[in-house]
């Protein structure tokens, strides 16, 4: 499992935004950064994998835009607890 635990953004601070997210593999406890693009394929090669802690856990979506963005989601309905993480 992956959790998110920082985010990045370009030209505003909304989830079309983010540009590259931090991370922890909380299996392993490796640690890196990934840009969206990538993290947007992980998200949709091993979907219920990428999460987000908070009071509730929240699992990353791909939001299909132009262009496509990563958001949370908890029991079926889209949350911003990705803009709710320390930025860098």
């Amino acid at each position: 499992m992956m959790q998110i635990t920082d985010v990045h953004f370009e030209g505003g601070n909304q989830h079309q935004n983010i540009t590259e997210l931090k991370w922890l593999n909380t299996d392993t406890g490796v640690t890196g950064t990934s840009p969206i693009e990538e993290m947007i394929a992980y998200v949709r090669q091993y979907p219920g994998s990428v999460f987000v802690e908070g009071p509730m856990r929240s699992w990353l979506g791909v939001v299909t835009a132009q262009p496509e963005y990563l958001q949370t989601y908890t029991d079926g309905a889209w949350t911003n607890d990705l803009l709710t993480l320390p930025q860098y």
